[in-house]
């Protein structure tokens, strides 16, 4: 399937990610971007390590799952 990886990025790089039984098994860089022309450099392909690493946060158990709140009185969140 298509995907990208839109957390702090500012490359929207397009990404063929592989599933199987609902988990990510591997990804690629999309390489089908169109060309800007026969003076400039294509961009294939786009992806960045940071990309290629993303899957890993989608099963990390630091990342947050629930909505979060300030806390009333404090600078600290809250789960909502």
């Amino acid at each position: 399937m298509r995907s990208t990886h839109g957390v702090n990025c500012t490359g929207s790089c397009s990404w063929q990610v592989y599933v199987k039984d609902g988990i990510i098994t591997w990804e690629t860089q999309a390489v089908d971007y169109p060309s800007v022309g026969p003076g400039s450099p294509e961009y294939e392909p786009r992806g960045c390590p940071r990309g290629a690493s993303f899957s890993w946060y989608t099963y990390s158990p630091a990342r947050v799952r629930y909505p979060y709140v300030p806390a009333t009185g404090s600078a600290n969140m809250a789960r909502a």
